[in-house]
């Protein structure tokens, strides 16, 4: 189904978008853990839920709270694959422990590996929101792939980021970038049927 034809995905995609915005718009310095967290959990949880079930507060709730869960479970996920990806890394022929603190191909592989594995925790959560027979492996890889664009907003909100934004930019401009590239792929996995 295309993204133009069904309403619903547009307003998911303007949804992500605007948790992007609103997520770089509240990055503070020095950042605070547990409060980038809530952010990360709490302002996309609201506004797609919102998406999906405005009629349905109970379904709402539920969605937030996977949604807020889901945040904590991907940044464990995320953390274990990057531990395994740096082992990984060490092991690789030809580099050598100079280059190794440079920026590289295998360290960004390692980054991507990293929160795609960590996309895992949060959309395995969420599937779990959705009816039975709409819930989809799909649903999941959209948002392991999701997560890895929404990595640079998310990492700066909890600490271990720039706090000024990577190379310069305004959070504002991440969080907007990282929200819609996570809204556009993830409104093409969301299962079709309108809220009843």
């Amino acid at each position: 189904m295309s993204l133009v034809v069904d309403g619903r995905r547009v307003l998911w995609l303007a949804a992500a978008a605007a948790a992007g915005f609103i997520a770089g718009q509240l990055v503070i310095c020095p950042a605070e853990f547990w409060r980038g967290i809530f952010i990360l959990g709490f302002i996309p949880g609201i506004l797609q839920g919102l998406v999906l079930w405005r009629s349905r507060p109970f379904l709402l709730i539920r969605w937030l709270a996977l949604t807020q869960f889901g945040v904590v479970t991907t940044y464990v996920f995320t953390f274990a694959a990057l531990v395994v990806g740096s082992l990984v890394s060490l092991v690789v022929p030809g580099s050598e422990p100079s280059q190794r603190a440079a920026p590289s191909l295998i360290g960004g592989l390692v980054l991507f590996f990293g929160f795609f594995i960590g996309g895992a925790g949060l959309g395995g959560l969420q599937v779990t929101g959705f009816p039975r027979h709409e819930r989809r492996v799909g649903w999941v890889l959209a948002t392991m792939l999701g997560s890895v664009a929404v990595a640079p907003i998310a990492l700066v909100l909890v600490g271990l980021g720039d706090c000024k934004g990577p190379y310069g930019a305004p959070n504002q401009v991440y969080g907007l970038l990282g929200g819609s590239l996570y809204g556009l792929v993830t409104a093409f996995a969301l299962p079709p049927r309108s809220e009843p």
